[in-house]
């Protein structure tokens, strides 16, 4: 009985996965990407698409459901087009419990950000963005050759696909809670 369990619980969770994944895909296939498609690889697309199915699985402390819910704030040190890209694709959805927002900005424009997303340039510019961010910022890291301090989620290649890693002392330092069905995809640090 408990085998049987299991392989239910088994189930029901690649079906979350899969659908968390097609959702994404399907993000990727409907975007209008005129001016951004050219310019973005299918690498910076999909990371968008994480990105965004990130905040449908991780969950802010000061989110309550007694208060209208603020839009979660994604801030990035990309290119406009990455922006553009990622805003076109996040339009009109949705995000995580309370059925939040999402967009995102330059991290240069914006303070309190709920997630963060760095690339190599960050490093130069780490103590101004530093000074923007709350003590419940999710940090995303574009590679695993990027050394950020306080880096919660990181993607990394393996056998060409592109995947990520979560260091659950960091989540647990920004007094976030992810869900299991997000713990399930990483590696866990």
């Amino acid at each position: 009985m408990q085998s049987a369990l299991y392989s239910y619980q088994y189930c029901q969770a690649f079906k979350i996965i899969f659908k968390v994944i097609l959702i994404a895909f399907a993000s990727l296939a409907f975007c209008d990407t005129a001016k951004s498609e050219t310019q973005l690889t299918k690498k910076d697309k999909l990371k968008a698409a994480y990105l965004l199915n990130f905040t449908r699985f991780i969950e802010w402390p000061n989110n309550s459901p007694e208060i209208p819910p603020a839009p979660i704030r994604i801030c990035v040190e990309d290119s406009p087009e990455f922006l553009l890209f990622f805003n076109q694709m996040s339009a009109n959805r949705k995000s995580g419990p309370l059925q939040q927002t999402v967009k995102a900005y330059l991290s240069n424009t914006v303070d309190g950000c709920e997630l963060l997303y760095v690339k190599e340039s960050s490093k130069d510019n780490f103590e101004k963005i530093n000074a923007s961010l709350t003590e419940n910022t999710v940090i995303v890291s574009d590679s695993d050759k990027v050394s950020f301090p306080g880096t919660s989620i990181t993607f990394y290649e393996q056998n060409k696909n592109l995947r990520f890693e979560i260091d659950l002392q960091q989540l647990n330092a920004a007094n976030v809670s992810a869900s299991s069905e997000l713990l399930k995809l990483a590696r866990i640090k």
